[in-house]
């Protein structure tokens, strides 16, 4: 992909992994960009996604399996030293200075909570899922990743050279809302200048939602809908995303006005309603049949 250094990079890193590994899920901006893109290539019809912010870091998240695996924490972490990364935040947060004179290019690495049964072998503190193999790789714990790994999107890279995975619609709400929630709350300057950012992206990416996804999405959101990760999720939509003048949606156009970026009336609106169906169906006390999800009151009713 010409003038797309991420994308280069991430080929790259998919190309040192052992094949048996499961594919690297590409989450956070440049997630969203290659979903976008997917959705332009994909011979279905879709919403138009209104835009998509660009960005400067390859964020991934690990599966389990990579971690504790014998050689695939090491293969990935030396791929990335190779490539000239330096530890930003060590064994977690990489950089690499692009050309001279513009931003730096950054890997993060994040984890789900392991299942200490299935995956022993993996070390955790606050912060981090640490990989078997000492010296390797870490992941930042991420609330709700266990739900984010579940039926990932494939997308296939550089003609076929490399596969990854993509969140599901229901994923990446899952990690903006979160990421969002956590900015509001952060005592770091820096981090809660970005909760307009997450609040952004949550809604160009509801406001480009398909239907099919959409209906997944609620099932999800229903059928983990007592999973505390998912309660916590409920709770920040309702809370900040619950109306047109909410703290949420008015950070989250802000921030798309100050990159250039267009929002209108009728995509805030739909991103809006996408996220209120998703909230109610992660608390109804039923199978979602009354959602109206698959009738006149979902999103996009009508072809719009």
């Amino acid at each position: 992909m010409p003038d797309d250094p991420l994308h280069e990079l991430l080929l790259a890193l998919c190309g040192a992994l052992p094949k048996r590994d499961p594919p690297l899920m590409v989450v956070g901006g440049y997630g969203l960009v290659l979903r976008a893109r997917y959705q332009r290539t994909a011979s279905r019809q879709h919403p138009s996604t209104p835009w998509v912010r660009s960005t400067d870091d390859l964020d991934l998240l690990l599966g389990l399996e990579l971690l504790a695996s014998s050689d695939g924490a090491a293969r990935l972490a030396g791929a990335i030293r190779q490539l000239g990364f330096i530890e930003h935040v060590p064994r977690m947060c990489f950089r690499r200075e692009r050309t001279p004179g513009t931003p730096a290019v950054g890997i993060d690495l994040m984890a789900p909570d392991p299942d200490r049964t299935r995956f022993p072998t993996l070390r955790v503190d606050a912060n981090r899922v640490k990989a078997a193999v000492r010296g390797t790789v870490h992941g930042r714990r991420t609330e709700g990743a266990h739900l984010v790994l579940e039926a990932p999107q494939r997308v296939t890279l550089g003609q076929g050279r490399a596969e990854v995975h993509l969140p599901t619609l229901f994923g990446f709400v899952v990690l903006k809302v979160l990421a969002y929630r956590d900015a509001v709350h952060a005592t770091d300057a820096a981090v809660r200048a970005r909760q307009g950012t997450h609040a952004a992206d949550l809604l160009v990416l509801c406001a480009g939602a398909e239907r099919e996804e959409f209906d997944a999405a609620c099932a999800a959101m229903h059928r983990h809908r007592h999973d505390p990760a998912i309660q916590e999720v409920r709770r920040v939509i309702s809370a900040h995303f619950g109306a047109a003048d909410a703290s949420g949606t008015t950070s989250a156009l802000a921030a798309v006005r100050e990159s250039g970026g267009p929002m209108d009336v009728v995509d805030r609106m739909r991103a809006l309603e996408v996220l209120g169906y998703l909230e109610r169906a992660g608390r109804t006390a039923d199978n979602g049949n009354d959602l109206g999800i698959r009738g006149k009151a979902g999103p996009g009713a009508g072809g719009g």
